[in-house]
């Protein structure tokens, strides 16, 4: 298994101010008092915050490609990688080419998926969804986003066949 940047290693928490600021935004302010809704507000901003991260990962490195399983590993989730600095990145090993990746998909609009997602009530599910089927969970490197229309029934519990092409074809699959 890969290693996690650890944020007292080299710097402290100054480096980690993105992924800070996402949880201070979570956090209830002021005197404690809890305004009503908060709770329910910041849970799902936090899941719109996971669901994105999860849409950015699988537009920065494909479907189910080694790579993706490779910086899971390496980074634990793509929210952990969304909000690191680029030159913590390239610190803890990432490349140039897979940088350029990842930044391209940090600046990318997603806002014309998740509308279109929500207009035809598409679900979008991610590995941290109780939905995602536990028979990809399960593979080595799962697709970071599956989009869903129509009834969902628990594909663990019916038989499934996919037939799968490739564009590119190697020796190896």
């Amino acid at each position: 298994m890969g290693t996690c940047p650890d944020k007292r290693k080299a710097g402290g928490a100054a480096e980690w101010t993105r992924a800070a600021e996402a949880k201070r935004r979570l956090a209830p302010r002021g005197n404690g008092a809890v305004p009503p809704g908060w709770a329910a507000e910041k849970r799902r901003e936090a899941g719109e915050m996971a669901v994105t991260d999860w849409m950015r990962f699988q537009l920065a490195y494909g479907f189910g490609s080694v790579m993706a399983a490779k910086a899971l590993e390496k980074w634990h989730s793509p929210t952990l990688l969304f909000h690191t600095e680029d030159w913590r990145l390239r610190q803890h090993g990432m490349k140039e080419d897979e940088l350029r990746r990842v930044q391209k998909a940090k600046d990318a609009d997603l806002g014309k998926i998740l509308a279109f997602c929500e207009r035809n009530r598409v679900r979008i599910l991610t590995p941290d969804d109780d939905l995602y089927p536990m028979r990809l969970r399960n593979i080595y490197s799962p697709p970071a986003v599956l989009y869903a229309a129509g009834n969902w029934i628990d594909l663990d519990d019916i038989l499934c066949i996919a037939v799968v092409g490739t564009r590119r074809c190697t020796e190896y699959g």
